[in-house]
């Protein structure tokens, strides 16, 4: 079975949500704060990681909850960053770079990717 947003609603894994303007300014702030927090001086790794990831797994948020949905149950982080796939039309084999590791070229690929899903997501809004 090929998996689509439809087959994760009907899985159970997302619902169905009703966005507003509000909410997605309110993301993309926190998108923009987690951002510049990851790249402060003295921060530790592991932090500058949880931040960078924070702020992707927000865009993952925005750009499913703009889709019309929101992740459900255990595992909705995972469930939310697999969305990218067909919310921002991502290739899954970019997505196995936000794997919980604070190896320096794992932390900088998540910053990389936490920067341009950002960038992406801020094109794709209809608003």
């Amino acid at each position: 079975m090929k998996v689509s947003l439809q087959n994760l609603l009907e899985s159970g894994q997302l619902s169905t949500h009703k966005t507003s303007k509000s909410e997605i300014a309110e993301l993309l702030k926190a998108v923009d704060r987690d951002l510049t927090d990851s790249q402060l001086q003295g921060l530790s790794a592991d932090r500058q990681f949880a931040t960078a990831y924070s702020a992707a797994l927000l865009v993952a948020t925005l750009a499913l909850a703009a889709s019309g949905y929101r992740a459900q149950q255990e595992g909705h982080h995972y469930w939310t960053i697999q969305s990218l796939t067909f919310t921002l039309k991502l290739n899954a084999r970019l997505l196995t770079n936000l794997t919980p590791s604070v190896e320096s070229e794992t932390l900088l690929t998540t910053k990389g990717l936490a920067w341009f899903l950002n960038k992406k997501s801020r094109k794709w809004l209809p608003w």
